[in-house]
């Protein structure tokens, strides 16, 4: 019985690396697409999109941030692009490409958990018979 809970937990964590990967992973395709999507002047405002992981610890909970301008940066407007003014509409070159991207999100987490899953599966079944 310790075997098949020392799979379990071996499960555990692979799926939480695995799917925090896939988050963070996915997460840089949107920064890609929207810095491809945002509007080019001087390359300023493209050079100014970062992605950060902010995940707990532990936990599938993946927490991963794509921003574009800020401190550093000398990027100020960047906000204003994306969103619009009262004297020009929004490009929303992130927005779009979080929108392209969006009916991954679920599946990635899914399919990291299951490769996870089923690797985990395999090594049990191999031992199994060690056990009874």
């Amino acid at each position: 019985m310790a075997q098949a809970s020392m799979v379990f937990t071996r499960v555990e964590q692979m799926a939480e690396k695995k799917c925090r990967r896939a988050i963070y992973d996915l997460g840089a395709k949107i920064l890609k697409q929207a810095k491809e999507n945002a509007p080019y002047r001087s390359g300023a405002l493209r050079r100014s999109g970062r992605i950060k992981d902010e995940s707990p610890n532990r936990g599938l909970f993946a927490h991963v941030v794509i921003s574009f301008g800020g401190r550093g940066t000398g990027v100020d407007y960047a906000y204003f692009v994306e969103s619009g003014t009262t004297y020009m509409q929004g490009r929303f070159y992130l927005l779009r490409a979080v929108r392209k991207f969006a009916p991954q999100l679920t599946r990635s987490n899914l399919r990291a958990f299951e490769g996870a899953w089923d690797n985990e599966v395999d090594k049990f079944n191999a031992i199994s018979h060690l056990i009874h």
